[in-house]
């Protein structure tokens, strides 16, 4: 049991940080530039050592999702062109020309004179794409996502075969092949909407009695008809549980989960050590790293009291909840905890 939890906890922190994230055309957020100015500036210091070409991206693919604007769309391009990532380069420098807001000369000169000519080169062409509702998102070989682009461009040398993924919250999702020739393709795809649940036909050995309306004619029940009082609970609604059990429960539970905590704090704490103060997920392992020790910490020390409280206590004690007849709950407590009978 303790290594299906484990696992399960390190599959769904993974999961979250390999979560593919769309890209998505939208307007420049007005002040954009201003407020990531600082974060810009420290990314542009990896851009220096070849070695770091991959944390220079992840850095601008931040602060382009922080703070939408056109020139950090031409920042997260370049990045994107140094480490040959032609497909994502392109569709964010096409992003940065629908922002509407203003972009360096660099970026709409030697840039764009760059993408083109590797591009050209690489043997790319243009997909467009044509999807209904317009805000669906498209999945391009299981590697890029795209939301509210024209187009997007992928290798193909002459002709070949490539899969989209097409969708959008309550239609069905479609997944297709579009033909590409040496001059492009065209994707068209048109969700249709998830069918409604079938509503959930009657037993036929259950008779349904249709509800009628008052009889106008049925005179009111006089005031002096005294109508009696429910019968007093029986002794159904009293339930006995035993503390030895339930200390027994609580501290297996504890201690499994505690074991997972433990594991992922010694996971968050290698990966740590093995990014930069810089990564923009440092501080997000940091902060999980200490979150799991302390649950760790707490866990522990609940399944501990849990097993000493299952050990002193005899099988007699029971916690014993009851309902009275004049209404609420009472909790009575029966036995010792190991005195004198």
């Amino acid at each position: 049991m303790r290594f299906l939890v484990v696992t399960a906890i390190v599959l769904a922190c993974q999961s979250a940080h390999a979560q593919m994230v769309p890209i998505e055309f939208a307007p420049e957020t007005p002040g954009a530039v201003d407020a990531g100015a600082s974060a810009v500036k420290d990314a542009l210091v990896l851009t220096k050592d070849p070695a770091k070409k991959r944390d220079a991206v992840l850095a601008f693919q931040k602060i382009a999702k922080d703070w939408p604007a056109a020139l950090h769309d031409c920042y997260l391009s370049l990045a994107e062109l140094r480490v040959n990532a032609l497909t994502e380069a392109k569709l964010i420098w096409d992003r940065a020309a629908a922002r509407g807001g203003p972009r360096p000369k660099w970026c709409t000169g030697d840039l764009a004179n760059q993408l083109a000519k590797a591009v050209r080169d690489g043997k790319f062409v243009e997909v467009t794409l044509a999807v209904t509702p317009a805000d669906a998102t498209i999945r391009w070989n299981a590697s890029v996502e795209v939301r509210g682009a024209p187009s997007l461009w992928v290798q193909c040398e002459a002709a070949c075969d490539t899969t989209f993924d097409v969708s959008a919250p309550g239609f069905v999702t479609w997944t297709g092949h579009v033909a590409l020739t040496s001059k492009g393709g065209r994707l068209e795809a048109r969700l249709q909407p998830e069918p409604k649940p079938a509503p959930v036909a009657p037993d036929a050995g259950v008779e349904v009695v249709p509800q009628q309306a008052p009889d106008a004619g049925v005179a009111p029940v006089p005031a002096s008809v005294v109508i009696p009082p429910a019968p007093p609970p029986s002794d159904d609604h009293m339930h006995k549980l035993p503390l030895r059990k339930l200390a027994l429960g609580l501290g297996i539970g504890a201690a499994v989960t505690a074991a997972g905590a433990v594991y992922m704090t010694h996971y968050e704490s290698d990966k740590g050590n093995r990014l930069y103060k810089s990564d923009p997920i440092f501080d997000e392992s940091r902060s999980l790293y200490v979150t799991f020790g302390a649950a760790a910490i707490v866990l522990s020390a609940v399944s501990v009291a849990s097993f000493v409280a299952y050990v002193v206590l005899p099988d007699a004690p029971a916690v014993t909840l009851a309902t009275p007849r004049g209404g609420g709950v009472i909790v009575e407590y029966s036995g010792t905890f190991g005195g004198a009978r």
